[in-house]
């Protein structure tokens, strides 16, 4: 399931997939980044706070990802420009993280020095010392946000399958938390339940939502009628919540992927 946190070049495919690689900027083309898609079925740029980034479809030319971007420069250029204040933004330190979906709130507390940059809990602050660059405080707070997601990512995703699993059928074999760039959650043929630590700074009706939309896929691998019939007898009003879930990505702090 994927967060929408840009804006597509017109025409584009918002598939989603693991980045496959950085190119720099070559000439006039602005730097990018490339992703390979199983899903996209056609050439897309994406522009964000993060960047600009390509996806080609499986199998495609890697050359073809320069040519997009050189097609659409000028779509690019207007679209960093509209992006200006929240690409400075990203790149502002974070004075306070709120979790919404498990009801805290972390007040941020720098102490400037050199040295590599360490984080410690300290009577409800992050507290944050050493070289406290953007770049470096963003990474610290990922490391941060995804060992505090585990436990209650996983206590609720135990107390859905309480009350949902044994009558629908649901389940998982493994549970896997990172930070990730293009999507909520993931369920593979496997069974392994991959989720987003950033999903702690959802509402908890969206949290449920995203975790009941990842188990579906346990008895429905694809996105279905089938599928849907069940994440809305699991979830009643679910495509309403997909629709706010995408606003809400929109809305996320720029630390989560700046790097």
């Amino acid at each position: 399931m994927s967060p929408s946190p840009g804006d597509d070049f017109p025409g584009g495919d918002s598939a989603d997939s693991g980045l496959s690689g950085d190119a720099p900027a070559a000439g006039d083309l602005p730097g990018y980044t490339v992703r390979i898609s199983a899903r996209a079925r056609r050439i897309s740029l994406r522009v964000s706070a993060q960047g600009v980034e390509v996806v080609l479809p499986r199998g495609a030319d890697p050359a073809l990802a320069a040519r997009a971007v050189r097609d659409g420069r000028q779509w690019i250029a207007r679209q960093q420009a509209r992006l200006g204040p929240q690409i400075e933004a990203a790149r502002r330190l974070p004075q306070l993280i709120e979790l919404a979906a498990i009801g805290e709130r972390w007040p941020l507390d720098y102490h400037r020095s050199d040295g590599p940059l360490r984080l410690r809990e300290t009577g409800g602050t992050l507290v944050l010392r050493g070289d406290c660059q953007p770049q470096a405080v963003a990474r610290c707070l990922r490391r941060w946000l995804i060992g505090r997601a585990r436990q209650p990512l996983a206590a609720r995703l135990d107390a859905l399958l309480a009350e949902h699993g044994t009558r629908h059928g649901l389940g998982y074999a493994r549970l896997a938390v990172r930070c990730q760039r293009s999507r909520w959650g993931s369920y593979s043929a496997r069974g392994t339940l991959s989720l987003n630590a950033a999903l702690l700074l959802l509402d908890p009706a969206q949290l449920d939502y995203v975790l009941l939309h990842e188990l579906a896929h346990s008895r429905h691998p694809d996105h279905s009628a089938d599928f849907w019939a069940l994440l809305e007898r699991l979830c009643p009003g679910a495509r309403a919540i997909d629709r706010r879930i995408n606003r809400a990505a929109r809305a996320l702090p720029g630390w989560l992927t700046l790097d």
